[in-house]
């Protein structure tokens, strides 16, 4: 084969893979932008990076005890410090350095970036892998549509379209550390085969990198190097005993011994041991200045823990790390029955919480999937490589046993999510590098033998049409469940999100298949014990409409008799200090206040506060907002006791939020007034109470 053709064989993969990660590019940045259409959205769970980032440049690592990124904050001798990787952090800094503009508005970016990081290595190691499988033997038509398609599904067919769902910290921190374990996972195995100085440097610093961001799916890039060096030993050993070519060990011939050793005889072991030891001294490093423990988490001193009763019972009953957990975490994150249908788009959902067996007590089981049920056609082609991989390899084998190398090191990225007292779809992540290096692997396995002359052609259409169809499948599925948390039962998702992706499915519903929606029941009040997945709850006369994801009710659609108030305000021109009542919820024994204090210079600020028999629980403020006295202005209330949430809206930006472990007063609304007389008299502006219509729920009742 010429040298022309080879570079032209490249080219025509390069574009291959161009085409399938640029169209699921498209459907990623599709999801971040989300229904209002803006990647650089301010979350509150997506600014966590920045308050770390501003913190290095005062000089330390512990955080402001304010704001979000409080609660997901380690109190250490009255310090707050973060648990997250430094790696995001580190990107930040020359924002951060000169501006606080894009203070958490910067995380839909990160991830693009991360998922642009996650596409350019897993094409290499595709290419690579293609080198060490099929030689020099010419790309076919069929391979190179299917390459598109491989490439397509790696991004598409995982979890990565539901980590695109919202822009928050936590799904940011896993698609980095998808992203570098991947990068490292390719600059091991190039190692492996060549031998390199600079591929063993560069899989050193990606190793580290993705250690730094999220150090579950790191330790499996880590794996791969001390494979490699495991190998490297056990081949030193022998020769020291005067056995080079005796029968190598168990160890030894998992990994590709002695082909590994020859190839990184060039490089001295010690190298190979330093990029193995230096991620994991940093980490402890980092660790131990924010936690004084090398690798472990004091869990127990989690600010969140003081609101979390479940987390509370979790604790006292048994570390949220360790062996009891697996058997429950390996059943759920395989079983091929964790998916259910639905009647309304897109027609799949969870199945309902993990099973636990055992007397493991977790903190959370969220609804979740699993690798066989939404990665069906990544995981069918990583059993290939596996039976291909580790059987007794044949003379014109030898070379790809060296492949066991990755694949081996995905599994050890997934052992840690898998002894870890939480359950949620968002771990799925921990599998990705694991999957897709050994559906790479499998998919070229397949071309190999596909290409073979003994290779029947009804044969072959069969095994691609079969696989065809698990790929629309598995796409299908990672996009419907990634809509679903974004538009529907995510944390944070605002009743006019859910509202408008509700009145889309009851669109589809209307042709497909038609009819009326089969769950909707009817009661007097949101009840405590909540519905299955998918049903909704119309309260009174329409006074709400409830839909619930199977673990709590979320109100679509409120009126002033279930605890929203839309408002039409002019404020007066009080003078500073003065508070005053704008909607109350409850009674004269017990109520909530929404509050507006004025600040002076038409500053005001919005405030809750429950008040129960002339007590005042506390206050929660929100920053002060600058109004114009006599100006009109749109406010819409919202006090929901079942989540527990308060929140104003002024013009439509919010301005008060506030929820957890907060006492919520539920009840019909009263306005411009306090009815316990307790904090504020009557409203001194001008205020009208505006319709509150319920669309969603008339359609469902008539």
């Amino acid at each position: 084969m010429t040298s022309a053709v080879a570079r032209g064989d490249r080219r025509q993969f390069l574009w291959s893979c161009t085409a399938g990660f640029g169209g699921a590019g498209g459907i990623f940045v599709w999801l971040l932008l989300g229904p209002d259409w803006n990647l650089f959205r301010k979350d509150p769970l997506g600014g966590f990076y920045e308050v770390q980032a501003r913190a290095w440049l005062h000089g330390h690592w512990n955080v402001p005890p304010t704001g979000a990124a409080l609660y997901e904050s380690f109190v250490i001798h009255g310090r707050n410090y973060l648990y997250f990787g430094p790696w995001p952090a580190l990107l930040r800094l020359p924002f951060v350095a000169f501006t606080h503009a894009l203070d958490g508005r910067l995380t839909g970016v990160s991830m693009l970036l991360a998922y642009v990081v996650f596409a350019v290595f897993a094409s290499r190691f595709a290419w690579l892998t293609r080198q060490t499988v099929r030689g020099t033997a010419p790309i076919g038509r069929l391979e190179t549509v299917g390459t598109a398609v491989l490439a397509f599904v790696l991004a598409a067919g995982s979890s990565i379209f539901f980590l695109a769902s919202r822009t928050v910290v936590y799904h940011e921190a896993i698609l980095w550390g998808v992203a570098l374990t991947t990068a490292a996972l390719f600059y091991a195995t190039q190692f492996a085969l060549d031998g390199g100085g600079r591929s063993l440097a560069w899989a050193g610093v990606m190793t580290t990198l993705a250690v730094m961001s999220r150090v579950s799916v790191g330790l499996g890039a880590v794996a791969a190097l001390v494979l490699i060096a495991a190998a490297r030993s056990a081949a030193g050993l022998r020769r020291r005993r005067g056995r080079p070519g005796g029968h190598p060990s168990v160890l030894a011939r998992t990994v590709g011994w002695p082909e590994v050793a020859d190839r990184t005889d060039g490089i001295r072991l010690r190298w190979v041991w330093l990029a193995i030891v230096a991620p994991l001294t940093l980490y402890a490093y980092v660790n131990i200045t924010k936690f004084g423990s090398a690798f472990g988490l004091p869990l127990d001193k989690q600010f969140l823990v003081r609101f979390e009763k479940a987390r509370q019972a979790a604790q006292h009953a048994n570390p949220l790390t360790g062996i009891r957990f697996v058997p429950t975490t390996v059943v759920q994150y395989l079983r091929p029955d964790a998916l259910a249908f639905d009647r309304l788009f897109p027609w799949v959902t969870f199945a309902g919480p993990a099973r636990v067996f055992g007397s493991a007590h977790f903190a959370s089981l969220d609804f979740t999937s699993s690798v066989t049920a939404s990665m069906t056609a990544l995981f069918v082609l990583w059993v290939i490589a596996v039976v291909a991989c580790f059987r007794p390899p044949r003379p014109e084998w030898l070379r790809a046993t060296t492949l066991r190398i990755p694949i081996l090191a995905g599994l050890v990225g997934c052992a840690s999510v898998l002894a870890f007292g939480f359950i949620a779809n968002r771990y799925m992540g921990d599998f990705i590098p694991a999957v897709s290096v050994g559906a790479i692997v499998g998919f070229y396995v397949c071309a190999r033998w596909a290409a073979r002359p003994g290779t029947r052609r009804v044969v072959v259409r069969t095994a691609v049409g079969a696989l065809a169809v698990l790929v629309v499948w598995t796409c299908f599925v990672n996009l419907a469940l990634a809509l679903q948390y974004q538009r529907a039962d995510g944390v944070g998702v605002t009743d006019a999100t859910r509202a408008g992706w509700i009145g889309f499915q009851l669109d589809v519903h209307d042709r497909i298949p038609g009819g009326r929606p089969s769950d909707v029941v009817r009661g007097s009040a949101i009840p405590s014990v909540v519905g299955p997945n998918g049903q909704f709850l119309v309260v009174g006369d329409c006074a709400a409409l409830a839909w619930s994801d199977g673990r709590e009710w979320h109100a679509v659609e409120r009126t002033p008799a279930t605890g929203r108030v839309h408002l039409g305000v002019q404020f007066p021109d009080a003078r500073p200090g003065t508070v005053e009542p704008l909607v109350a919820t409850g009674t004269a024994a017990a109520a909530g206040l929404v509050l507006v204090r004025f600040e002076g210079g038409d500053r005001v600020a919005f405030e809750y506060s429950p008040v129960v028999k002339g007590s005042v629980n506390n206050r929660y403020a929100g920053p002060s907002q600058r109004v114009k006295p006599g100006s009109a202005y749109d406010v819409d209330v919202v006090v929901d006791p079942l989540v527990p949430i308060v929140s104003v809206a002024l013009d439509g930006r919010t301005v008060l939020d506030v929820g957890l472990g907060v006492n919520v007063i539920g009840g019909a609304a009263t306005v411009a007034r306090d009815p316990t007389g307790t904090l504020a008299a009557t409203f001194g502006g001008r205020l009208g109470t505006r319709a509150t219509p319920t669309p969603l729920c008339d359609r469902l009742t008539s």
